[in-house]
């Protein structure tokens, strides 16, 4: 038989001993906790309370339910209190995801001092350049280009992103320079595939924007290491955020194409950013590990610069 449901009824007016105030504190009706209480003396088949019209008294059954279910009522506290400590303190695992590429030249630099910081936090690092369903709890935390539309989500700004198109000298000497729009679309194009890959470029200059459609000669990967190497290659022509791409560029192994528009594919806003749910905003180990990337990663973007 339930008695949950009666419980703190019983509970307010042994501490009131008084059933209006019970009935104030709990915020319902006098009438709602008379039922609730004669319900409960239903069920045990005794009086708890005797009643006048100038008081209320616990009779010796009441007396005796209330000191049996005391201890009770302290277990519960001490599980409520341990597991409000527990997301109050730096402890347990925390999946982060991000691309591949990102994770190797920024995330790993921080890694060596998080676990310094936070020995018992244990990380998980998933790489991938697809966006994660954070509130299926496929992450914690997602390092992403773009920017999450769910409202549910808690998105920071790193850093602004520009992209550059690039080739290498063996493909412009072997097929010639990328020198229009119109020229664009009949080069080989090394494409990166997320769920949907880029296929479709937007180039702007004074304010003109065009929209360049891929639809031919192009290899398609869900690696921008693969496609960084393809490119260099002299397989086709490239779009990379610039700060992936300027070592190669100053180095001299790419050149960069059309470099007078300012470039944006299709399904990426320009802007990187670390996210998390709402929900776990109130966990401490979410919000130390965040607040520190934020903070470091920030500093690495803007000392980087081009």
């Amino acid at each position: 038989m339930n008695y949950i449901d009666e419980l703190p009824y019983f509970l307010a007016v042994e501490k009131y001993l008084s059933f209006s105030k019970a009935a104030t504190q709990l915020g319902c009706a006098n009438s709602t906790v008379s039922r609730k209480i004669a319900s409960l003396e239903g069920k045990l088949e005794t009086s708890l309370f005797t009643r006048s019209t100038r008081n209320v008294m616990l009779t010796e059954s009441g007396q005796e339910l209330y000191k049996k279910i005391i201890p009770t009522l302290t277990q519960f506290d001490d599980i409520f209190e341990s597991i409000k400590d527990a997301n109050n303190q730096s402890q347990g695992s925390i999946t982060i995801s991000c691309p591949a590429l990102y994770a190797n030249l920024y995330l790993s630099r921080l890694l060596p001092d998080i676990r310094e910081k936070w020995p018992n936090i244990d990380l998980k690092i998933i790489t991938s350049e697809d966006y994660v369903d954070l509130t299926n709890d496929e992450a914690d935390i997602c390092i992403r280009v773009g920017r999450p539309k769910d409202e549910n989500f808690i998105a920071k700004k790193l850093a602004d992103v520009r992209y550059w198109l690039v080739a290498s000298k063996k493909y412009i000497n072997e097929n010639g320079l990328v020198d229009s729009l119109k020229n664009l679309e009949q080069h080989n194009h090394i494409m990166l595939r997320m769920k949907a890959y880029h296929k479709k470029w937007k180039f702007t200059k004074e304010d003109i924007t065009n929209e360049i459609t891929i639809t031919r000669n192009k290899i398609v990967t869900n690696n921008v290491e693969l496609q960084i190497n393809l490119v260099e290659k002299g397989l086709g022509v490239g779009l990379f955020m610039d700060r992936i791409i300027y070592p190669y560029i100053n180095q001299g192994k790419l050149e960069r194409v059309l470099d007078s528009y300012a470039i944006t594919p299709n399904y990426a806003d320009s802007i990187i950013y670390i996210a998390f749910t709402r929900d776990k905003s109130s966990q401490n180990k979410v919000r130390v590990i965040v607040d520190y990337l934020f903070e470091n990663l920030k500093k690495i973007h803007a000392s980087e610069l081009v």
